[in-house]
């Protein structure tokens, strides 16, 4: 079941952020702050989305967007995935993920969103994930390319 998350989800939340965080790859880049990361989980549940996948009354999955204006086009509203972790045991065809999914773009229609994107991690998942969002009607537009200063 989707749902929004609420506080007695944090626990799970700091740990699937931390999960994501090391996954992604941003863990050779820069270092993991917990204090920082509960002021950023509340903050998207306040100003966009916040999503948790409940198995069993435990949060297994997680899923945050946020909105703006998009830069090129005032009258358009962009939202941005910030956030996709779904534990490993809940992936796969069908899982958790597709379903998180579905919740992201339904809160983002809710606040009026005319396109919608997703990050793909560059590296061991990347072809699964450019498979799995291709099949769901998204297409490339950029990549970011990042380097520690």
């Amino acid at each position: 079941m989707i749902r929004p998350a609420v506080p007695e989800d944090m626990t799970a939340m700091l740990r699937m952020s931390f999960e994501f965080f090391r996954e992604s790859g941003w863990d050779k880049r820069a270092d993991f702050d917990p204090e920082s990361m509960v002021i950023s989980l509340a903050n998207m549940a306040q100003t966009g989305t916040l999503l948790v996948v409940d198995v069993d009354g435990k949060a297994v999955g997680l899923a945050a967007a946020g909105y703006s204006p998009a830069m090129f086009n005032q009258n358009l509203v962009f939202g941005q995935e910030r956030l996709w972790y779904v534990e490993p045991t809940h992936r796969g065809k069908g899982g958790a993920g597709a379903e998180l999914l579905e919740g992201l773009e339904t809160a983002a229609r809710a606040h009026n969103t005319q396109i919608f994107g997703m990050v793909a991690e560059h590296g061991v998942r990347s072809d699964a994930l450019n498979r799995f969002y291709r099949a769901r009607g998204y297409t490339p537009v950029e990549h970011t390319y990042c380097k520690v200063l």
